[in-house]
């Protein structure tokens, strides 16, 4: 006797299944208490001091330039550079090594040169000792990054208008060479080494998240994320996340 065959069709339960597909975000979201702690903090009066750390005091003025549409100012981009160092010094086995340069590197190197710069990776214990060096680049009225990836062999810039920057490779590339030279006697080798753009990565549709966006594309790199996630739709809520870390002085755990 043959056995008779189900016409029904498997039950799927379509929630669980594009839950599944859907990619895990890859930073932290803030709890309700975290994101009414952030609005506190960016309702603070202007000279108000909302963090003292790594000999910076940052006030109220600093924590509005997070605000939604607002243009993110060096003191917020610099101490969130700390936070990310700081990150990686307590958490050795966590995360790679880096060495965050301050606003003010790179304009520096282009008006004087290695020698205006030569002092800089030496007072903060060496360029040639850590995994990555994060760059933040201000073009003017435009912020990037670049990062230069020690085990990768790679130079990588970040412009989330997707321009391209050749000055900055061959400065980074003179800077490195001469610092080299300083450090350790001989010039760069660059066999093996990739000056790259990358290509696809978030793209901002405005003109005043540029700074948001350097800040996230440095810090993302600086725990080896496996892609870039934010968009214009999520940095609202990245720039609330960013006022909740520098108030409180840590990163959040992704």
């Amino acid at each position: 006797m043959l056995a008779r065959l189900s016409t029904t069709a498997p039950q799927i339960d379509l929630e669980a299944a594009v839950a599944a597909a859907t990619p895990k975000p890859l930073a932290p979201t803030l709890t309700d208490a975290q994101r009414a702690a952030a609005q506190r903090w960016y309702a603070a009066p202007r000279s108000a001091l909302i963090v003292a750390k790594f000999n910076v005091d940052l006030r109220g003025a600093d924590i509005a330039t997070l605000r939604p549409r607002a243009w993110v100012n060096d003191e917020i981009i610099n101490f969130y550079g700390q936070l990310i160092m700081d990150r990686a010094k307590q958490h050795p086995d966590a995360y790679p090594s880096c060495l965050f340069f301050n606003t003010f590197f790179y304009p520096t190197l282009i008006e004087r040169g290695y020698a205006g710069v030569r002092r800089w990776g030496k007072r903060a214990g060496g360029v040639f000792q850590r995994d990555l060096v994060l760059v933040p680049v201000h073009l003017g009225v435009h912020w990037t990054a670049a990062v230069v990836d020690f085990r990768r062999q790679e130079v990588a810039y970040y412009d989330s208008m997707l321009g391209d920057n050749p000055a900055l490779f061959d400065a980074l590339r003179t800077y490195l060479d001469a610092e080299h030279r300083s450090d350790k006697g001989t010039p760069m080798d660059w066999t093996g080494w990739r000056f790259v753009a990358p290509r696809p990565i978030p793209v901002q549709h405005n003109g005043y998240d540029c700074g948001v966006y350097a800040t996230q594309f440095l810090e993302y790199r600086a725990r080896d994320a496996p892609r870039f996630d934010f968009s214009d739709e999520t940095i609202p809520a990245v720039r609330e996340r960013m006022v909740y870390e520098i108030a409180t002085g840590e990163l959040l755990a992704a």
